[in-house]
């Protein structure tokens, strides 16, 4: 357990990108309320998918990735470690297996154990994690891993862009209550993170996220305070306790949590 520090936010991506691309906002306004460690864990950075990159092979693929990852969570103030594992294009799914197949349990139950390890030494006031919208193999078995874990923390689970767009809104799981986080304030610095994964064509993901986040301040879910205009949303299990925490942590955003 840490001692002597702040308390922690555990931030869980099971790819470099998918913090910055799905919670960007929400992470940028912990960062900028300065009262918590933001503790990054990328699950798979072995990867041979960079669409924008020159270099094909996996080595100088991931090097890549993780230098993009690093970049992004230096930009957040926060400490990044990743797992080392191979992503589903290195462990033989396709573009259309990756979204059509189960979570390995064996997978789950070694990045479960793995994660229940940081989740002790770290102690997290919250656990912010993948939903699994869009049913993306490797999503699933993060989100199966965080279900399991030997440590419970209270958790928020992200909708995962670009599938959150793709899907209507529904909840990843029963009992799961939605929150929305005005995140207006903090646009400019999303998008300008978002820029980082160079290889990622993040021109292409930056109009997603913008549609998206008008959709979701716009009230195609919810409605957030009056003056909203870009949103993003969470799955909470408990939306009062939950949000109680994040109005402490964060700065800008406490006034946008409604639920539906």
């Amino acid at each position: 357990m840490r001692s002597g520090q702040r308390p922690a936010a555990l931030l869980i991506a099971p790819h470099p990108d998918d913090l910055a691309w799905s919670a960007g906002g929400l992470i940028t306004g912990m960062h900028a309320a300065g009262r918590v460690d933001l503790i990054v864990v990328t699950v798979f950075d072995r990867s041979r998918y960079a669409p924008c990159a020159t270099v094909t092979d996996a080595d100088s693929i991931s090097a890549i990735r993780a230098s993009e990852d690093v970049a992004w969570a230096t930009s957040m103030g926060a400490e990044r470690t990743a797992l080392g594992l191979p992503d589903s294009s290195l462990r033989g799914y396709d573009d259309f297996t990756e979204l059509q197949s189960q979570a390995d349990p064996d997978l789950v139950a070694e990045i479960s154990s793995r994660l229940s390890e940081v989740a002790m030494r770290v102690a997290p006031r919250l656990l912010l994690a993948p939903s699994g919208i869009g049913n993306h193999v490797d999503h699933l078995i993060v989100r199966g891993a965080i279900e399991t874990l030997q440590v419970r923390r209270p958790t928020a689970w992200y909708e995962e862009l670009p599938y959150a767009a793709q899907v209507p809104a529904a909840p990843p799981g029963a009992g799961w209550l939605p929150l929305t986080i005005g995140v207006d304030r903090y646009w400019e610095e999303r998008e300008a993170a978002m820029q980082l994964y160079r290889s990622q064509d993040p021109q292409h993901v930056v109009r997603t996220a913008r549609a998206y986040a008008r959709s979701v301040g716009g009230g195609r879910a919810t409605a957030v305070e009056p003056g909203h205009t870009m949103a993003e949303r969470i799955w909470v299990r408990d939306p009062e306790e939950t949000a109680s925490i994040l109005a402490a942590v964060t700065a800008g955003v406490e006034s946008g949590w409604t639920t539906h």
